[in-house]
């Protein structure tokens, strides 16, 4: 017996050390090497574990493989000439424009149209009557469905969809699934409509491995002509604020081709039912790209997008974000901004559905706070609401909130827009709800708030880069 537990003992360590030699050689972050390093060597066999459940980033390999079969058409867009002396940008924005094409592979696409639609009084409605018109097509990615209200509405014109033969095929993320009750997904199926769950924890040993990978992109597409973005969900909403997006124009490509990657991507597939077009004649005035991210790439690319948005603003920098957990390079930034005299506000809700992501938040305000960046509380509701506006020209929305699980592990879309109407309706929006729905929020109220508190924020602040 004692040789057996010597022997076990052995292993373990064995297998915690070859974990912390791999999170060593492998993780992205020092910090993330250092903790699980110190995890897999402290407790051996169950730090192995979590590491290898949580820890290891398979999918970077795995979407190169898959990219291999060539279904990556708006990955792999390769930028072309245009001019811009026509749109009356500054040459701070002409060479944001370029850098895009360089860092994304893709070029900016002009003649699109983006509608911003708020709360569900108005997402809903139009996505609704999109699926309803719909003659060949519907492709619709979304973190969360709940099956109630509105969402029964959409499961049912789905249905209909479906036997009108329509092409329909619904992404649903796996972990996002269990906030529905019942799932979305399982009464999709009941109606016979196409519906994959992205990486199930409980459907695959796949989808175990890959526990802590989210789809949180949402995306729906209706014959290639008209695309919807943003950060809502579907589900009842009637509690909380977002900002959702009607697209129109040559940006409708690159939705589509975002879903049918992430739909072949859940599916293990590597051919298409079928050869697809959109619709790319022009319906619009606005400039716009797709901002893919996720968990495959070496460096966050709306990471990178932001912080060259950051360095281009000339006045003015808005931000709207439901949770704010940015890394120092992002602060440094923010902060660099105000030294050239930018103007620099932030809209964060008072209500938070995650405490300890607010209290991470609020440990890391008061450096920003001291050097001039404003930051607001947002009162009433939930708001879900991610929005970034750069002077009055640039506009960077979608799914990816301003925290480290966005930028490093979640599967996220995000258009940028250059388009001043746009950015004019949008900064019409901001400043209302600073001036009727918002306090500001001050280095002296954090300091007086009581100590249980502030070592409460403190805590969360240890663990803001996994949060």
């Amino acid at each position: 017996m004692l040789l057996l537990e010597t022997a076990i003992a052995l292993a373990s360590y064995v297998i915690g050390i070859g974990a912390a030699l791999h999170a060593l050689l492998k993780a992205r972050e020092p910090r993330s090497a250092l903790i699980w390093s110190a995890v897999c060597l402290f407790i051996p066999f169950f730090g192995a574990l979590l590491y290898a459940v949580f820890g290891v980033n398979r999918v970077k390999k795995m979407t190169q493989n898959w990219r291999s079969h060539g279904f990556s058409h708006f990955l792999s867009d390769k930028p072309e000439k245009h001019s811009l002396s026509s749109y009356g940008l500054t040459p701070e924005f002409r060479s944001l424009i370029q850098s895009g094409d360089q860092l994304l592979q893709s070029h900016i696409r002009p003649g699109c149209k983006i509608e911003p639609l708020f709360d569900g009084q108005d997402t809903y409605p139009a996505m609704l009557a999109a699926i309803e018109s719909a003659t060949d097509s519907i492709f619709l990615m979304t973190y969360i469905f709940s099956p109630k209200g509105m969402g029964e509405q959409i499961i049912q014109a789905l249905a209909a969809a479906v036997a009108r033969k329509v092409e329909v095929k619904v992404l649903i993320d796996g972990i996002g699934d269990f906030y529905s009750k019942p799932s979305a997904y399982k009464l999709l199926k009941k109606h016979r409509v196409p519906v994959q769950l992205f990486l199930s924890p409980l459907h695959s040993v796949r989808g175990f491995l890959f526990l802590n990978m989210r789809n949180h992109a949402k995306i729906m597409v209706v014959d290639g002509k008209v695309g919807f973005t943003g950060g809502m969900n579907i589900r009842d909403e009637g509690k909380l604020h977002d900002l959702h997006f009607r697209c129109e124009g040559p940006i409708v490509g690159p939705l589509q081709d975002v879903f049918l990657n992430l739909w072949y991507f859940a599916k293990r597939e590597t051919e298409g039912s079928r050869v697809l077009f959109y619709d790319d004649t022009a319906k619009g005035q606005a400039l716009a790209r797709g901002i893919d991210n996720g968990p495959y790439q070496d460096f966050p690319h709306i990471v990178m997008r932001l912080m060259q948005a950051i360095n281009a603003a000339k006045s003015h920098i808005r931000i709207m974000t439901p949770y704010f957990v940015v890394g120092n390079v992002l602060i440094a930034d923010l902060i660099s901004a105000r030294l050239r005299g930018i103007d620099v506000e932030v809209i964060l809700p008072e209500e938070n559905n995650l405490s300890f992501v607010k209290g991470a938040t609020e440990a890391i305000l008061p450096t920003l706070l001291r050097y001039g960046v404003k930051f607001y509380y947002r009162q009433g509701p939930f708001a879900h609401s991610k929005l970034v506006i750069v002077d009055d020209v640039y506009v960077c929305l979608g799914s990816a909130n301003l925290d480290t699980r966005s930028f490093l592990l979640n599967f996220e879309f995000n258009l940028e827009v250059f388009d001043r109407a746009l950015a004019s309706k949008l900064i019409a929006h901001f400043e209302e709800i600073k001036a009727k729905q918002a306090r500001a929020i001050t280095v002296d109220w954090l300091q007086k708030r009581s100590i249980f508190v502030k070592l409460r924020n403190g805590v969360c602040k240890l663990f803001a880069p996994y949060l």
